[in-house]
């Protein structure tokens, strides 16, 4: 994909982003923001209703938050639907995550799945004053 003796080294890069890309290409379900909610914080929120915590996974493997579900069983199976809108069927998402980008938190709240991500730069990566003489 990138034959470019420049981009020695990141196979496992162009690895993950073609995994993501693959992962995210057609599907639109279930419907997701990406917000960045300060300096270096963000937030990746999820409608999954009728879905509870038993039913989502989320996992981050090799730089890659991974958020997945088998759908939901027909609990209301001796009943007759007339109509359904109400997506329950099973899905995966895949998020390639930026340098030193962290998942700190996930809630599951009112069909709202929300996880929390900060970008933690090491001491060696931060800026340093250098004072002059």
């Amino acid at each position: 994909m990138f034959p470019n003796s420049a981009s020695l080294g990141f196979e496992r890069l162009f690895d993950n982003m073609r995994r993501v890309q693959d992962a995210m290409s057609d599907d639109h379900y279930p419907p997701h923001s990406i917000v960045k909610t300060g300096q270096d914080s963000f937030e990746i929120t999820m409608a999954v209703a009728g879905f509870s915590e038993d039913d989502v996974v989320v996992e981050v493997k090799e730089d890659i938050l991974h958020i997945s579900s088998e759908g939901l069983k027909n609990k209301e199976e001796d009943k007759e639907v007339l109509f359904n809108r109400v997506a329950s069927r099973p899905f995966k998402k895949m998020f390639l995550l930026g340098e030193h980008i962290s998942v700190i938190a996930g809630t599951l709240k009112d069909g709202m799945l929300r996880i929390k991500m900060e970008r933690k730069l090491p001491y060696e990566k931060k800026p340093k004053r250098i004072k002059l003489n």
